[in-house]
């Protein structure tokens, strides 16, 4: 496949996706997602779906939201999100934190933590970081 014909089929796959998510019908992205990944794989899936995610949050911000609160059971959407928990998690070792000392994992892909440890991790996060953070964090006293 020649370089142009690669991204015009990349741009094809991102708009289906885009435009899935746009109409809001977890059945139609669903299909979409399981089409992308039987012809073009799962990895090549994932990354497209990541792109589109990122798309419609700098676009549509109603969009994303939709997303992030019905998506929830999506393989790829909860692939996503886990690699978004999991470079929390690291970050959060990095900085010497420690899991069940200063933060606690739940079964739902959550996070709990305290107000001083959120506004660590909120501090040098970018605006798309921060959304989901308010998505993942419990915040205790």
């Amino acid at each position: 496949m020649s370089d142009r014909n690669y991204t015009e089929s990349l741009e094809l796959d991102l708009g289906l996706i885009i435009r899935a998510l746009q109409c809001k019908s977890k059945s139609l992205i669903e299909f979409c997602q399981n089409t992308l990944n039987c012809i073009k794989g799962g990895e090549y899936a994932k990354t497209i779906f990541s792109a589109a995610l990122l798309e419609v949050y700098e676009t549509e911000p109603d969009t994303f939201d939709w997303v992030v609160e019905n998506l929830y059971d999506l393989d790829t959407y909860t692939e996503w999100l886990d690699e978004f928990v999991f470079s929390i998690v690291q970050k959060l070792i990095q900085k010497k934190f420690v899991l069940g000392e200063d933060f606690s994992l739940t079964c739902t892909r959550k996070i709990i933590v305290s107000k001083k440890l959120k506004t660590s991790l909120a501090r040098n996060s970018s605006k798309l970081d921060r959304f989901l953070l308010k998505k993942i964090l419990i915040v205790v006293d």
